[in-house]
């Protein structure tokens, strides 16, 4: 009959405590980059997921006129002491004005067919860039559009001398969340929603499913979403989605 000497034993607990270092190791490793890769801690990535401005000289700043009419150049000033740029077109005799919240790619120079078309409408029309777009100053982010969003609102409150109840919020994309946000803080005369989505989180995870790794507490407090605006009091709203819309789905408008 074999008999184990101390030396074996010592040999096979030492081999343990490597498998178990080893385990222990990839076991960090893999908590390390999974901590890593959140929003939590790595906002600065999903910014670069979500947003794609285009800054100027880029875009079609050559183009400006929309419907015959010329925009002024106005510049929208910010509490952090950056300024939003924007093109305002102003309609004689208009009776409604719509405000533009685009989104998340290009500048306002591809928003003059979106001008056009309100201003045909009888609309005064601000189209703006949020901060890091086009001409704008400051850098992108949630917190950011929201404060923007704001901003381009009662700029044209106070500079244009528009009322509130003569305002449409119309959002488009990612600015759909700007547009919801701002009719919630603000008295408007109606919403419009191009391809809205509930939460730009719960978007994102059905974009990108390793997202539902993460628990809600690891991304940030604040977000863009509609789900607050249209479940509470709210101004007229026309939401337009086409079921064939691969960025986000019609599910999100439901």
């Amino acid at each position: 009959m074999q008999t184990r000497t101390p030396t074996s034993k010592r040999k096979k607990l030492a081999r343990s405590k490597k498998r178990a270092r080893l385990v222990i190791t990839l076991l960090l490793v893999l908590l390390g980059g999974y901590l890593a890769l959140s929003p939590m801690c790595s906002m600065w990535l999903y910014n670069k997921v979500l947003f794609f401005p285009w800054k100027y000289p880029g875009g079609y700043y050559q183009d400006r006129v929309a419907s015959s009419i010329e925009p002024r150049d106005v510049w929208i000033a910010l509490d952090t002491g950056s300024k939003l740029h924007g093109w305002w077109y102003q309609k004689p005799n208009a009776k409604r004005t719509v405000i533009i919240h685009h989104g998340q790619g290009g500048n306002l120079t591809f928003l003059r067919g979106w001008a056009a078309m309100f201003i045909d409408c009888d609309a005064n029309v601000l189209i703006y860039d949020y901060e890091g777009y086009g001409r704008s100053e400051g850098e992108p982010g949630i917190d950011a559009l929201r404060r923007d969003g704001l901003a381009a609102f009662d700029y044209v409150c106070k500079n244009e001398k528009i009322s509130n109840d003569h305002i449409v919020n119309c959002g488009e994309s990612l600015g759909t969340g700007v547009a919801a946000y701002v009719t919630e803080k603000r008295k408007t005369a109606g919403l419009i929603l191009f391809s809205p989505y509930a939460s730009v989180i719960e978007c994102g995870q059905q974009r990108y499913p390793i997202l539902y790794a993460y628990p809600r507490f690891m991304f940030p407090k604040t977000e863009l979403e509609c789900r607050t605006c249209l479940k509470g009091v709210h101004p007229p709203v026309l939401l337009i989605h086409g079921t064939e819309d691969w960025v986000i789905p019609i599910s999100n408008s439901d």
